[in-house]
């Protein structure tokens, strides 16, 4: 899942951070993040080469030209199909996969108009697409990604799809149904999560996501009052236990992997944190203008 409607990285208009600091970290973790989806989705296709030959390539063009749109939702339907039927993947995994081609072909439509059944249906699922004026694309919704968290939340896939969610706020809908306050889904389904995945392959993103959840906390509550989308007043309730918990999560990520990309960009937000000072973070924080 690649689309975002927040600030990715910092806002570092007015000089909160030293932008030779932080955005090449910004960046190599953004970048790794991406590489690494690509690669979980077609890892997958490969098992299932034998049936479905143009798989991979499909999942690798990002973004999708527009000549790929009719294969993408033929291999959907077929995918769907395969999900009860086939054991060459766990139903779960036939069902992200499926998900993953559905949001390609919204971005195959491209700004023009989609063919006219732009909801459709497979099987049981509907597959319901929104435009992005900013993005000018098709946006899907996201809807199958959600169930196999919701069926299948203790399960590899279940896991997976928790960090993809995760990173995008947990908001799958077009601009901010639900109110710019991303950092609070964050935090609260996290810590759900992370109770029961301790011992999680994605433990270091887990961590990462929820430190600069409570990081977007913080930085909220120093807004300045010229700020034309926050009022730092509405965030300062919480804020210095955010901060700390903030502390608390990127020097654990210190320790654990000085050498990662994750600790690159955590290294100088703690010193700036454990100073009390904005960091400018925004990335769960909702903003479509």
């Amino acid at each position: 899942m690649r689309r975002v409607v927040f600030c990715i990285a910092f806002c570092l208009a007015g000089g909160p951070l030293p932008a030779q600091d932080l955005e090449p970290a910004v960046y190599a973790v953004s970048i790794s993040w991406q590489l690494r989806e690509q690669r979980f989705y077609v890892s997958l296709a490969e098992k299932l080469k034998a049936q479905l030959p143009m798989l991979p390539a499909l999942l690798s063009a990002d973004p999708p030209p527009a000549s790929d749109s009719e294969a993408i939702q033929q291999h959907l339907r077929i995918l769907v199909d395969l999900a009860d039927k086939n054991r060459a993947l766990p139903k779960p995994m036939f069902l992200l996969l499926a998900d993953r081609l559905a949001m390609l072909l919204g971005y195959s439509w491209g700004p023009q108009a989609p063919p006219p059944q732009r909801n459709f249906i497979i099987g049981p699922f509907l597959f319901a697409y929104r435009y992005d004026q900013l993005g000018a694309s098709w946006v899907y919704d996201h809807a199958l990604a959600r169930r196999v968290y919701r069926d299948y939340p203790d399960t590899p896939a279940g896991e997976w799809v928790f960090l993809t969610l995760e990173r995008l706020g947990w908001n799958t809908g077009v601009a901010c149904p639900d109110g710019p306050d991303l950092f609070r889904t964050v935090i609260a389904e996290s810590g759900r999560f992370f109770n029961r995945r301790r011992n999680s392959p994605y433990r270091l993103d887990f961590l990462f996501d929820v430190a600069q959840a409570y990081e977007t906390w913080w930085s909220l509550s120093q807004a300045h009052p010229d700020d034309e989308y926050v009022v730092g007043a509405n965030y300062t309730s919480g804020a210095e236990g955010a901060r700390v918990r903030a502390v608390e999560l990127y020097g654990q990520i210190v320790r654990e992997a000085p050498n990662s990309d994750f600790a690159a960009y955590a290294k100088p937000t703690l010193a700036r944190l454990q100073s009390k000072l904005d960091t400018g973070q925004r990335q769960y924080y909702c903003i479509y203008d």
